[in-house]
């Protein structure tokens, strides 16, 4: 259970969040490239500076995408 976390310029580089609750998780910096997020939950995270490259959110909860990231692979 990972709400409310700071990880604010974690590496998770990889890393296996499914089904992980990251609701209201700090995350500016945090880099989440190839990571799994399917099922995890993102209400009220914000991804404005969060590396999200190769990490596939369809199967993601409650995720606001910044815009400009939409599409990124």
């Amino acid at each position: 259970d990972l709400r409310g976390a700071d990880l604010i310029r974690t590496n998770l580089r990889g890393a296996n969040l499914r089904n992980a609750n990251l609701s209201g998780a700090l995350m500016g910096g945090a880099v989440l490239r190839g990571s799994n997020v399917a099922e995890a939950d993102f209400t009220g995270v914000n991804l404005d500076t969060t590396t999200v490259v190769n990490a596939n959110f369809s199967q993601a909860l409650n995720v606001n995408m910044p815009d400009y990231k939409k599409g990124w692979h």
